[in-house]
């Protein structure tokens, strides 16, 4: 009897770790992304490394020069196999990333950087040996490498605040981004934020309304979808009509590519533009370069 407690109690701890998130490996990879970041773009590397599309690659002339260069490093195309969040801020000028692996290669990453002289014998060069953090300047910007766990990575380019890197997932545009993709992004966009956009307004004045930018993978052989959100429709039909008049003034100029850009799909959905690329169109691109 007291077995079948044992395990019962076991069954209903895995539930209970299921439903409340705790173990959850995408609120592990969220958590760490600052709640200022404005953009995110979520890339699972391990479905990339899967599909067929990298296995044609695999026995290609410029694979096996990429390959060779990596085990210079000690490295492998294997050990970029990850899930990684890459995010930013347009307002406060950050960069950084999340790296999440399943077999060490996250503090890979870390102690490979931790080996290298060109970064350990810098006078800026700092080593928080408790919470395994390296911080450091290189051309005028400062780096921030933490190791959560083996698995676990956390980098910042001119974002060292450690506090910034422990949110738990507060940032609002995570739950836009959708983990069970190949490639999952978007970006807050704020004309006020980035000065080229007066420039831009000249020739686009749809511009001044576009409010948010998304990409969406779902399979590496799947159509990747790019989602451009405005204020109002009036402002995404116009952007429709100039982009299709960028596609014909470019099929004008150049008649071969005429059949690839009728493969990109452009319509509009409310106050969305969405343009779909067909999966054929990079082996078209190929052929034209031939």
């Amino acid at each position: 009897m007291s077995k079948k407690f044992a395990f019962l109690s076991v069954v209903f701890a895995g539930i209970l770790l299921l439903f409340t998130g705790c173990g959850d490996r995408d609120k592990e990879l969220k958590s760490r992304v600052p709640a200022s970041a404005d953009a995110a773009l979520f890339i699972d590397a391990t479905k990339v490394r899967d599909s067929n599309a990298f296995k044609q690659a695999a026995g290609t002339e410029e694979f096996l020069e990429a390959e060779k260069e990596l085990k210079e490093f000690g490295l492998s195309f294997d050990d970029f196999a990850n899930r990684y969040i890459i995010f930013g801020s347009f307002k406060e000028k950050y960069a950084g990333a999340v790296i999440q692996s399943t077999k060490g290669n996250a503090g890979k990453f870390y102690d490979k950087i931790l080996a290298d002289e060109k970064v350990s014998k810098k006078d800026s060069f700092k080593l928080d040996k408790a919470q395994n953090i390296i911080t450091f300047n290189d051309d005028g910007k400062a780096f921030y490498l933490q190791k959560i766990s083996s698995d676990l990575l956390v980098f910042g380019c001119e974002i060292t605040d450690s506090k910034k890197f422990s949110n738990d997932g507060k940032n609002i545009i995570l739950k836009q981004i959708d983990l069970k993709s190949t490639v999952s992004g978007i970006a807050l966009f704020n004309a006020n934020e980035v000065p080229e956009t007066e420039n831009a307004a000249q020739f686009f004045p749809a511009i001044k309304k576009l409010k948010m930018i998304s990409v969406d993978l779902k399979t590496p052989e799947s159509k990747p979808v790019f989602a451009f959100s405005f204020t109002d429709s009036n402002a995404a039909n116009e952007a429709l009509g100039f982009t299709s008049l960028l596609f014909a003034m470019a099929a004008q100029n150049k008649p071969e590519q005429a059949q690839i850009l009728n493969k990109i799909e452009r319509k509009v959905d409310n106050n969305t533009l969405r343009i779909t690329f067909d999966t054929t169109i990079v082996d078209d691109i190929k052929n034209l370069k031939k």
